[in-house]
């Protein structure tokens, strides 16, 4: 293919945040389900919580992005109710709370000071509530039963994905832009950031469904969301959300009125939003792409196509190679599950210095499909190491002659996650337990180590599916902060909850340090790593085994409470050290008043898994048979996500809170369970591995 790269528009390098822009639309999704359902019957049920009176409300600019100048009291109505009033609204209105005797709007004084009077009094109050609150998500997140955008999709019945369709929203309509609209309605939290530029996205018909909005981001980077616009059934006030519309339950590529006539023409494929706008005037191609997760675009539309060009470009602070990689995925995808055939690839290296960013002349070439995948096999040697860490103790001999290269061993399929607790703790891996003081991180974290020294299998939480291995592990603790009278009492109810009597065998499995054996040091810097690893040689010697788990509590002890951007990465680098040995880690970490990670946010990015612990304010670690505890994924190392379970500990063990019959929840779980890995790629077999479950168990239970 004869192309003039000059004619070939390229864009900046700023990174962008795709994790960001799935919080973003995720959290949108679940606004306007919220919206949409205010007239259900299961609203009640759904608004309807416990708060105590008086509730202090502040929520400021931070990691979840909301947005509020204003501290609010939010009280239920009594004589001396600091609401100016409770205004009763009809159920065409906006968002109403459910206090337990009927919906309302309840408000305080000072929100009638944001009031304006450009909208109907209902729009203006619904305006003002949201942008004191943040979003609809995050009122139902304080006042509804349901903490998070999976349990809202769960609730409503929606698939819970940013970029699944939605499926049969009630009262809620969605319509197309006209040319001239700007985004002056944007929800309020929305406005932290600065739009940089928007794209428009069409229907079939030409008609503009959503616009694809370029915003800059507080750490200097970059997001695409998707902005559509909504009517409430009676209302002719436009409502925005940043979710993405479906055209027949599919997403549609990026210009799709041109892609409906591609027979016989060239179509470009590339994973940049800004470079297919830039080159949509192209005469010689069609440029297209995508937006959020494959699967849920419809790319059927180009099998009519001559040929299908992959564009390989580094953009967005990827260089070559991580592009070659990115655009293997999709072309993997197209040729195996779509089942494209006319697939070829277009390589362009861009340079990126102080003044424009400019095509390199000499880069540009088109490849055939096997060109393409040498050059991924080139991409993947020149991003791994000679000799990746986790090869270290293999012989390179055998490796070389089995003939398998470093590309080789990762283009190999989905292997199972080698889980001591599933979900929790993968083998060789790090994973970071945070909650607020008092709440019982600690109790959870003694919980893991048990579970995963006992000689059978264990479900942590008994219907989660929190399962260990049939075979018990070596775990060394170091607790740097409860006395001996305070583990023994803590171990005394977990071991013999766990352990039953298999519990001689068990302790042979389990070594904890504490008190004088932990001098007060700051054992990330580098000339205290060889401790860290003495301790471990020790406790190998101890319990006549390698030790499979190792757990740090609290960190802040660990680091003796010095913290610097210097410690996270002297940390970092011993987390490798131990890891290297097929170690796991467990740390056991303080949040902050936001209930983020306390400290550098960076010790969270270095994790394969993350799980922070909620409990309602006032509860406290001797209320944990009493107040349930809400489990937080963060961060998995599944490509998915994971609900929030809410949990109480009862007689030494955890139990799902609000839960009468633990047996179904067990087998509705487990078909979850299974229906996700099996999405993610997984076999049968690696499913059963994973659960621990054999193969007669698994289809039986399958066939309940």
């Amino acid at each position: 293919m004869n192309r003039d790269i000059n004619h070939i528009d390229v864009l900046d390098n700023l990174v962008e945040d795709t994790g960001l822009r799935d919080q973003i639309c995720f959290e949108e999704k679940a606004s306007l389900l919220v919206e949409a359902s205010i007239t259900s019957s299961r609203w009640p049920a759904f608004m309807k919580s416990e708060l105590a009176t008086d509730r202090e409300l502040k929520l400021e600019r931070g990691q979840n992005n909301y947005y509020c100048g204003k501290s609010l009291k939010l009280s239920k109505p009594s004589p001396d109710c600091r609401c100016q009033t409770v205004l009763k609204m009809e159920l065409r209105g906006g968002l109403q709370f459910y206090n337990g005797y009927r919906l309302s709007y309840l408000f305080p004084q000072d929100i009638f000071e944001l009031l304006k009077q450009e909208t109907t009094w209902e729009d203006s109050l619904r305006m003002s509530a949201l942008e004191a609150l943040g979003s609809a998500y995050n009122v139902a997140r304080i006042f509804s039963r349901c903490k998070s955008p999976e349990q809202i999709c769960n609730y409503w019945r929606q698939e819970p994905y940013p970029f699944a369709a939605l499926n049969g929203v009630r009262e809620m309509f969605s319509v197309p832009f006209n040319d001239d609209d700007d985004f002056r309605n944007l929800q309020p939290w929305l406005k932290i950031y600065s739009i940089a530029g928007n794209t428009p996205w069409y229907d079939e018909f030409g008609n503009i469904i959503m616009w694809i909005v370029k915003m800059r981001t507080q750490d200097g980077g970059k997001i695409h969301v998707p902005v559509s616009q909504w009517f409430r059934s009676g209302s002719g006030v436009p409502m925005l959300f940043c979710v993405p519309i479906c055209v027949s339950g599919k997403l549609p590529l990026f210009q799709l009125p041109k892609l409906k006539n591609c027979a016989g023409k060239t179509v470009i494929v590339t994973d940049s939003i800004e470079l297919a706008a830039a080159n949509a005037e192209d005469d010689s191609a069609i440029w297209t792409t995508w937006i959020g997760d494959l699967q849920y675009s419809n790319w059927n539309i180009l099998r009519e196509a001559a040929e299908v060009l992959l564009l390989v470009t580094n953009h967005s602070g990827k260089g070559l190679p991580e592009a070659y990689l990115e655009i293997d995925r999709l072309k993997r995808y197209l040729k195996d599950d779509i089942g494209l055939e006319n697939l070829g690839a277009l390589q362009l290296a861009v340079e990126y210095s102080d003044g424009e960013p400019y095509a390199i002349q000499r880069s540009f070439r088109a490849l055939s499909l096997a060109e393409f995948e040498q050059m991924v096999e080139k991409a993947h040697e020149a991003l791994q190491p000679a000799s990746p860490f986790w090869l270290d103790g293999q012989a390179s001999s055998s490796q070389e002659s089995a003939g398998n290269t470093t590309a080789e061993l990762l283009a190999t399929k989905l292997e199972p996650y080698p889980y001591l607790v599933r979900n929790f703790v993968v083998r060789d891996s790090v994973t970071l337990l945070h909650a607020a003081k008092g709440i019982g991180k600690s109790m959870l974290a003694y919980s893991i180590a048990v579970a995963v020294a006992a000689d059978k299998q264990i479900d942590l939480c008994p219907g989660m599916w929190w399962v260990t291995p049939k075979k018990g592990h070596k775990v060394l603790y170091l607790d740097f902060e409860n006395s001996k009278s305070q583990i023994a009492n803590r171990l005394s109810k977990i071991c013999q909850a766990y352990w039953g009597k298999e519990g001689d065998s068990a302790k042979r499995n389990l070594a904890i340090k504490y008190g004088n054996e932990l001098p007060a040091e700051n054992y990330a810097m580098p000339e205290h790593h060889a401790t860290v690893l003495r301790w471990l040689e020790d406790a190998e010697h101890e319990l006549s085994g390698h030790i499979d788990l190792i757990v740090l509590d609290p960190y802040s002890r660990f680091v003796n409470s010095r913290e610097n951007t210097r410690t996270v990465a002297d940390f970092t680098a011993l987390c490798r050290k131990i890891t290297e040995r097929g170690t796991a880690i467990l740390i056991v970490h303080h949040s902050n008043a936001e209930g983020d990670v306390r400290g550098f946010r960076e010790k969270r990015d270095q994790v394969c898994c993350a799980v922070s612990l909620l409990r309602e304010e006032g509860a406290a670690a001797r209320d944990l048979d009493e107040a349930p505890l809400t489990v937080h994924w963060e961060s998995l190392r599944e490509p998915d996500y994971s609900p929030d379970q809410q949990i109480r500990f009862i007689d030494g063990r955890w139990l799902p809170a609000g839960v009468d019959d633990v047996t179904q929840l067990r087998e509705e779980n487990f078909k979850l369970i299974v229906a996700k890995y099996r999405k993610i790629g997984f076999t049968d077999k690696d499913i059963q591995t994973m659960l621990a479950v054999s193969n007669g168990s698994f289809y039986a239970k399958m066939k309940e």
